[in-house]
């Protein structure tokens, strides 16, 4: 970040935010500010762009990376865990209430055994594994072309 101020006809200061970095100059043998984006003037700022803009910038780190650029000190980060399509089709399974309508649909039709695998956790329909990756468990793999 870096800071411009300049003086009005009357004296008084203006600041003006902008958001730089240095390059190496190597003509001159010096490093030489260049501005990424002009923030305006610091009196009129609106924090809440800001905030967007730091939000924004930080979904391209790494969760590591994004906590020490925006975490007080005292703060460090220690793991982050990955829970997978498995976990996540579960919980939409569970919160949609997928198991009990399909156990109510199908109950007294020739498929009425059908419903308690589907009601089940350990047991999914083979739709959830295609979904997951659907071209390893349709037979095809990945790698190879035919």
């Amino acid at each position: 970040m870096r800071a411009v101020t300049r003086r009005n006809s009357d004296g008084t200061p203006l600041r003006y935010l902008q958001l730089a970095h240095n390059e190496w100059d190597p003509a001159t043998k010096t490093s030489r500010p260049r501005v990424v984006y002009s923030l305006g003037r610091a009196d009129q700022l609106d924090r809440q762009v800001i905030e967007r803009l730091l939000a924004s910038l930080c979904r391209l780190l790494d969760p590591a990376a994004a906590l020490s650029a925006t975490a007080t000190t005292g703060l460090s980060f220690v793991e982050s865990r990955a829970f997978g399509g498995a976990w996540i089709l579960d919980q939409l399974w569970r919160r949609l209430g997928i198991g009990e309508v399909m156990g109510k649909l199908l109950t007294g039709t020739r498929r009425d055994s059908v419903p308690q695998t589907f009601r089940t956790k350990r047991r999914r329909p083979p739709t959830s594994s295609r979904l997951i990756s659907p071209d390893q468990s349709a037979g095809r793999d990945c790698g190879t072309s035919s």
